[in-house]
């Protein structure tokens, strides 16, 4: 009798923590599957294109070009902006755009852009205020299960 209790006990240790660990691995997918399919293999960034005057194009690892524009234009802080990222060679229902401070830590903001029919991807960000000029990096992230390629595109503001 004291047999099945303790089976009883244990099982009901073993199903709480089993829901627990499922419930963690649903919580934090996007970090497992970052860690399953590798760091980002960036290619090269334009460094003389201002995205304040117009959209600048980089290219990814396999020398395929990829534009990026923001607007609108100068970009202004706390306020909503259009973003929208052109590549040919990209097929993704959706990819990502990251921002975050270069000189000082604002925290990582992170957009998903949705492909539309012309094969462009749109979306909206925004970029937190700070006191005096800042520099902000956008990378731009393509993700398919076994990789994850990119670009980024660095951009201040006052």
């Amino acid at each position: 009798m004291e047999t099945k209790k303790l089976l009883k006990i244990l099982l009901l240790q073993f199903a709480v923590v089993a829901v627990m660990v499922v419930g963690y691995l649903a919580w934090d997918a996007d970090t497992i599957y970052e860690w399953l399919s590798g760091d980002v293999q960036f290619g090269t960034t334009a460094p003389a294109c201002d995205l304040h005057k117009g959209s600048c194009t980089a290219s990814l690892p396999d020398g395929t070009p990829l534009t990026f524009a923001v607007t609108p234009r100068p970009i202004p802080v706390m306020e909503k902006l259009q973003l929208a990222v052109t590549a040919d060679s990209l097929k993704q229902e959706q990819i990502k755009v990251e921002l975050y401070g270069l000189n000082m830590n604002m925290g990582r903001y992170s957009y998903t852009l949705q492909r539309d029919a012309a094969g462009t991807y749109r979306g909206e960000g925004m970029i937190p205020s700070c006191v005096g000029a800042m520099q902000w990096r956008a990378n731009v992230i393509a993700e398919s299960p076994t990789q994850r390629v990119g670009t980024y595109f660095t951009f201040e503001t006052e």
